[in-house]
């Protein structure tokens, strides 16, 4: 059996900083932030018509998953979907199936597990697709370097539950951003090109990076700003006069196997851009359809599933829900 280890770690004070220096910084806790969230959001909202209202999916059976911070999709097989805890646990994938039991713990070769936020995939041919593994937690804006993890998308026997492996083919890319360190949570991969991006938590607004240049195993490579979201400016839920406080923190994130749409999560709703003529930068400047997610605690992981048509959404704590958004 896998040799696993955990630390406590309890989530900081959130803090939102306004843009006239005039005025106070508010410190603002989690609970209350997510209360808050609920308040606001209790106004009657509905999904966007593109899905119908989320259903449980599954409940999480394994203990060790008790800080799901990422989904994805595999593109060998809708019969299953992986996910990762957030810090504190050892660089391991879980392979899960529809019933939430754990088919397979995975350990990524050579890999470590600072704080691990979001994983993406890039769809393709067995032997082909790729995960893209997100170590890119900073809740102190402090970390000099953060890392991205690609693999070969392991292949998984859907009929056998609590298989051991380790999962190889691993390549680091070490990445610094251009303007200092952001804390961040959601990684997402343009299925065509290839090209990666990271947006950042901040209840001042989230900004979306992407490499300057081709990601180097040998080398550190900078991350640029391309597009800010304002928070303030994204539509509420219907029924709400604003967007709930959990709404303006961005906690992970996916784009659809066809390139087309971007999602991402949040402790309050879920919005979902469209993307034009691929432009990942470009959509966050549009306005987004807004998705009324259920509550399930601190929500930290959003994904398109295999074909794109249905979302996947999960949260933190043991035996966390998995819900599923249908067309």
């Amino acid at each position: 059996m896998l040799a696993r280890s955990r630390r406590l770690r309890s989530p900081p004070g959130l803090w939102y900083s306004a843009s006239m220096q005039n005025r106070p910084r508010v410190r603002t806790s989690l609970p209350l932030l997510l209360a808050a969230s609920a308040l606001l959001a209790a106004g009657g909202a509905i999904t966007a018509a593109a899905y119908q209202p989320a259903s449980l999916l599954c409940r999480l059976e394994d203990a060790d998953l008790d800080e799901v911070s990422g989904l994805a999709a595999s593109s060998r097989s809708d019969a299953y979907f992986f996910t990762h805890n957030d810090s504190g646990d050892e660089p391991y994938l879980y392979a899960v199936d529809r019933r939430g039991r754990t088919l397979a713990t995975l350990r990524l070769e050579g890999a470590s597990a600072v704080d691990w936020e979001d994983i993406a995939r890039r769809p393709g041919a067995p032997g082909e697709a790729a995960l893209y593994v997100g170590d890119i937690g900073d809740n102190g804006a402090s970390r000099e370097e953060i890392a991205v993890y690609r693999l070969p998308e392991p292949a998984v026997d859907a009929g056998r539950v609590g298989q051991k492996q380790e999962a190889t083919g691993v390549i680091r890319y070490r990445l610094r951003y251009g303007d200092g360190p952001h804390d961040a949570e959601t990684l997402m991969v343009q299925p065509k090109s290839g090209a990666l991006f990271i947006l950042t938590k901040s209840l001042s607004g989230s900004s979306l990076y992407t490499p300057s240049g081709p990601l180097r195993a040998d080398g550190v490579t900078t991350l640029r700003k391309v597009a800010e979201v304002d928070p303030l400016a994204l539509p509420p839920p219907p029924g709400s006069k604003a967007t709930p406080l959990g709404g303006l923190l961005v906690t992970g994130g996916d784009i659809s196997p066809d390139g087309k749409r971007l999602v991402i999560c949040t402790y309050g709703p879920a919005y979902e851009w469209k993307i034009p003529n691929g432009d990942v930068a470009a959509a966050l400047g549009t306005k987004p359809a807004v998705l009324l997610l259920p509550r399930a605690g601190q929500r930290e992981a959003i994904a398109y599933s295999r074909d794109g048509r249905s979302l996947l959404t999960s949260s933190e704590g043991k035996h966390a829900p998995v819900h599923e958004l249908r067309p």
